[in-house]
């Protein structure tokens, strides 16, 4: 580990404390003030190893994700990691759209190794230079960077970051209000159609996607793609920036509802020590739709090959129309 952004015995010890998965992890995150932003402002960056892959990550101890990522390793948004590993298969295709800084998109590159094809898809510069540092570095060749957005048709749109020490909350639409209209930054980007760049034949295809509310209109110029492949997909579905994009979580999950998916809550639990995890897909109700808070969900056709890969983690009892807990930390 080379944790030249990272100083004070406190947080030295709740990295590895962390990582082993020990107990008392809490007491030592406190202590060390993991969770606060002013905190961290100034600390640079510090490498670390990923822990499913093995590749090295350069991570932004003032990015809250980035932060969260270095502490937590595997643990980190588990069950998105777990349900993307589960999905897919040496020799597959995988698409990562709003790629970030390329935590997902190495999960990816391990995942369907050196015979599969990876696609990152990431408008923010800044960011997507971390992005490339990230797959070049790390020697990545059957990873292929787009830097642009997805949507429904071509054009030129303002991608603003908001002021919380997080970059991959940038967005196309409007931020929220408890920004006060502040940003951190602003960009102005391309967005392109996906099935210009995305065949609509080949091996499965594992999709995740998570563009702060510019869902929809990015499976929009997915359509050909999606309909002819039916693809494994992980996503975020955050009622609040869909709205602010000109869409709705019931608009995205029923787009997806008519392309014949069933809608899936992931979860996941480590197993102590690093001994793996369990992992299972929740069933939601046909009519359920997100009320407030962001929500993770995997998607998938009966009777694909990624159906069959998953089928034996769908649980018996559906969650029905119930409103579920958050299963990604929203900053």
């Amino acid at each position: 580990m080379g944790a030249s952004g990272m100083n004070g015995l406190s947080a030295r010890v709740a990295f590895l404390v962390s990582r082993w998965e020990l107990p008392g992890r809490r007491y030592w995150f406190e202590r060390a003030g993991v969770l606060d932003n002013a905190r961290w402002a100034s600390r640079g960056h510090a490498e670390c190893r990923g822990r499913w892959h093995g590749y090295r990550l350069r991570l932004n101890l003032a990015d809250y994700h980035q932060r969260g990522a270095y502490f937590l390793g595997r643990l980190f948004d588990l069950p998105v990691q777990v349900a993307l590993l589960r999905a897919m298969r040496a020799g597959d295709e995988y698409l990562d759209i709003g790629a970030n800084i390329g935590m997902t998109v190495m999960i990816g590159a391990h995942a369907v190794g050196s015979r599969g094809r990876v696609t990152a898809i990431e408008p923010n510069p800044s960011v997507c230079a971390e992005l490339r540092s990230h797959v070049e570095s790390n020697g990545l060749r059957w990873v292929r960077i787009i830097e642009a957005g997805f949507g429904e048709q071509e054009a030129t749109l303002t991608l603003s970051v908001p002021p919380t020490g997080n970059t991959g909350a940038g967005t196309f639409g409007v931020l929220p209000p408890r920004h006060k209209g502040k940003t951190s930054a602003t960009y102005t980007v391309p967005v392109v159609v996906g099935d210009a760049h995305i065949k609509p034949e080949g091996p499965p295809l594992t999709i995740k996607i998570d563009v702060e509310g510019f869902e929809t209109a990015a499976f929009r110029g997915l359509t050909r793609a999606i309909t002819a492949r039916k693809p494994a997909i992980v996503a975020e579905v955050n009622p609040q920036t869909l709205t602010a994009c000109g869409s709705s979580a019931a608009e995205f999950l029923g787009m997806l509802c008519g392309w014949g998916y069933e809608v899936f809550i992931p979860g996941a639990e480590a197993r102590a020590m690093r001994r793996g995890e369990r992992f299972w897909l929740t069933p939601v109700d046909a009519a359920w739709v997100p009320k407030d808070r962001l929500v993770n969900i995997v998607a998938i056709v009966p009777g694909t090959e990624h159906w069959k890969r998953l089928a034996s983690s769908i649980t018996d009892i559906p969650l029905g129309t119930a409103e579920p807990s958050a299963n990604t930390p929203e900053h």
